[in-house]
């Protein structure tokens, strides 16, 4: 089973994250800081980040990186409730998808490559 890590403060954002991706197929590691979330991505080695773009001293951009660094075909989201341009520019540098809160489950899957959840 591939794995996601999903990164935010938000526990609200985690569990909704988390669930849509469980459905999708995939087991979902959470993690609410930077710190965490770095020692996750060597313990789970996720094929797919999905991180808030504010995690305390650290950012998103920072982690997917980081992520890059260490599994170079994973697949990042930079997930933020501020539709700042400068972090899309830098998402995409990095090759992530910006997404703006609230997203809906279809555009988080589609952003990451994964197929649209089953109804319930």
């Amino acid at each position: 089973m591939q794995r996601a890590l999903i990164v935010d403060d938000d526990a609200q954002v985690l569990s909704l994250t988390a669930r849509w991706l469980q459905r999708a197929g995939y087991d979902a590691v959470v993690s609410t800081d930077f710190l965490d979330a770095r020692v996750q991505l060597q313990v789970c080695q996720p094929s797919a980040v999905i991180t808030d773009v504010r995690l305390g001293l650290f950012n998103g951009i920072q982690l997917g990186l980081l992520a890059r660094e260490l599994f170079p075909d994973v697949r990042v989201a930079i997930i933020s409730g501020w539709n700042d341009p400068v972090m899309r520019r830098e998402a995409a540098q990095l090759g992530a998808v910006f997404l703006h809160k609230p997203f809906r489950a279809i555009e988080l899957l589609s952003a990451i490559g994964l197929p649209q959840p089953p109804a319930s």
